[in-house]
């Protein structure tokens, strides 16, 4: 009876380390949203280098009132092969001169929704070097995956706090 016991414990431990141990493989690849409304669109990763391209379509803009969706712009980037991977991709506005940086992961909770969790430095060109201070600013985003729905960019952005 005591092997019948053992075997039990080991069967049930077995379970629950495959149940909480096993994680769902993040994807990258597809179309994403902030909570801004801004679209990040990843369409070519390489697994064997871990290499990223797409590209972000923004609702935010830096000068102006507010602004509907500005232009496509391409995205670069890499990632690491795990389950949850890390990554980072660059931009270069289309329509400005500045570039923007994001790093973060890709995780996946325990009802298989994924989410990309970043932090970002956007830099923007200056004429002189006095204006330096005002060139580079850091925020966080969080993208959520879009499943098969229209994107609404008719939605305003203030330019002050950059909310909706």
């Amino acid at each position: 009876m005591d092997s019948r016991i053992l075997f039990g414990v080991q069967l049930i431990a077995a379970f629950i380390c495959f149940c909480s141990c096993s994680l769902e493989k993040c994807h990258l690849s597809g179309k994403w949203e902030n909570q801004h409304k801004s679209i990040l669109t990843i369409t070519n990763v390489k697994e064997s280098t871990g290499t990223l391209m797409g590209n972000y379509v923004t609702i935010v803009s830096v000068k102006g009132n507010g602004t509907t969706a500005n232009p496509e712009s391409a995205l670069y980037g890499v990632q690491d092969r795990g389950e949850q991977p890390t990554f980072a991709f660059t931009v270069d506005w289309s329509f400005a001169e500045s570039k923007t940086a994001w790093v973060g992961q890709c995780f996946v909770d325990n009802k298989g929704r994924e989410t990309l969790e970043t932090v970002w430095v956007l830099r923007s060109k200056v004429d002189k070097q006095s204006d330096n201070w005002k060139a580079t600013r850091v925020g966080m985003d969080t993208f959520k995956r879009v499943r098969n729905r229209p994107v609404d960019f008719t939605a305003r952005v203030s330019a002050e706090d950059g909310t909706l």
